[in-house]
């Protein structure tokens, strides 16, 4: 990271943050935009406010305006309350598995602790929590549609 090897603390943190899905991008870009406001002045930070109006605030409106998870949005347009509220409790049953996994990998995969530490940590510190991430969105997205539609996760 540029910014942590020039000591600009703020920026490197604001650059982590950034890397988070979704949120990150809300906290790390909007972070910046500010930082480069209160630098330049008014034009920017005029630029800044319409950036942060403009951009999208939760997985589901990320979805709802075509970006990531459109396609698992669309699958679910203009189906019952009562299906969504099925996917939810799905969702969340998936999160709360991958969640055990991570804490008990050996109940899931026989052997795991004679498995090279590489695959190992690629489950444990890559796979089953970026799973946890997209699980997570297409929650949030599910949620969203329910309110949307007048109903209550």
């Amino acid at each position: 990271m540029i910014s942590l090897a020039r000591g600009d603390h703020v920026g490197a943190g604001l650059s982590f943050a950034s890397m988070i899905p979704v949120y990150g991008d809300a906290i790390g870009k909007g972070g910046k935009v500010a930082r480069y406001a209160a630098k330049y002045g008014d034009e920017a930070a005029e630029a800044g406010k319409q950036l942060a109006k403009n951009a999208p605030r939760s997985a589901f409106e990320v979805a709802r305006q075509g970006g990531k998870h459109a396609g698992f949005l669309k699958n679910y347009a203009g189906k019952p309350a009562s299906q969504i509220q099925k996917g939810i409790n799905s969702l969340k049953k998936q999160i709360a598995e991958h969640q055990d996994k991570i804490a008990n990998p050996g109940k899931y995969i026989p052997g795991f602790d004679k498995l090279d530490p590489r695959q190992q940590q690629a489950l444990l510190k890559n796979k089953w929590p970026s799973d946890i991430v997209r699980l997570q969105e297409q929650l949030e997205i599910l949620e969203g549609l329910l309110r949307s539609m007048g109903g209550g996760s």
